[in-house]
């Protein structure tokens, strides 16, 4: 793992799972935005975007989403990029955890957001004046 730190902020280089767990105090954090690995099976470079099965993945996420919330500030905000088919899961738990940080200490709420997107299309047509 690294750690490169300048004017009072760091960006960690390594595990995430351990980075959070080991790296990051609780309750000191304003946000978090997470883009995961879809579990998609998109080729990164060589490497796989696939877990053996669609159970170990949502599991490692909510090993980060659970360490990531144990992280935030009383008035932190947590944005979680995901694959759609994944979103249903990932709100449940975050939901469920939500609830149990409300009870404990009046924590959290759980927001949707959906961006639209359009697909642009390249075209080879050339123009001139």
């Amino acid at each position: 793992m690294n750690i490169f730190e300048k004017n009072g902020h760091a960006i960690i280089w390594g595990d995430t799972l351990e980075a959070l767990a080991t790296e990051v105090p609780d309750g000191s954090v304003d946000l978090v935005f997470a883009d995961p690995p879809y579990n998609i099976g998109k080729n990164f470079n060589g490497r796989k975007d696939r877990w053996p099965s669609d159970e170990s993945y949502l599991s490692w996420c909510y090993q980060w989403l659970e360490l990531c919330i144990a992280k935030l500030k009383p008035s932190g905000s947590l944005y979680v990029m995901t694959a759609t088919q994944n979103m249903p899961f990932l709100k449940f738990f975050s939901v469920n955890v939500s609830l149990f940080c409300l009870a404990l200490c009046g924590l959290m709420t759980v927001q949707e957001f959906r961006l639209r997107t359009t697909t642009v299309r390249s075209t080879n047509q050339s123009f001139s004046a």
